[in-house]
């Protein structure tokens, strides 16, 4: 099983003196291996043997499968189709979206902050694109 807890040598160091158990790093693009990783952190967590908070390093490549954004360094990261599928016109409304992801995370982030004041959040240098933003404000 792809799961390097603490004790991964040099690459989770400053955060395991930091007080976190580090796992890492991960390949993000891999959907099966990072949702093993984080299975795997869950039950050892309910086993009792981690008993600190996990630093998971995840790593991905921007636009993977998606050529235009891969090669664009500066645009793309969320990528949404330009195309509408005609509807037939007895289709029922559409409800609103539901929050993007970001802002769910961004708002339970600072929810966690106002009664814990340990808690700090460190951004893959996009604070807009990682909701860290909407943190760093409040």
């Amino acid at each position: 099983v792809p799961f390097r807890g603490s004790g991964a040598g040099s690459k989770g160091e400053l955060f395991e003196q930091l007080g976190f158990y580090y796992v890492g790093p991960i390949d993000g693009n891999n959907v099966e291996t990072l949702v093993e990783v984080l299975q795997n952190i869950k039950r050892e967590h309910e086993e009792g043997l981690i008993n600190k908070p996990v630093f998971l390093h995840i790593k991905t490549k921007k636009g993977n499968g998606y050529e235009p954004a891969q090669r664009a360094r500066d645009k793309l990261h969320a990528v949404k189709p330009k195309f509408n599928l005609p509807k037939p016109a007895d289709a029922p409304k559409e409800t609103p979206p539901p929050p993007p992801l970001t802002k769910v995370f961004a708002d339970a982030l600072v929810q966690e902050a106002e009664t814990d004041e340990k808690i700090c959040a460190i951004t893959a240098a996009m604070p807009g694109g990682t909701g860290i933003g909407i943190f760093e404000k409040r």
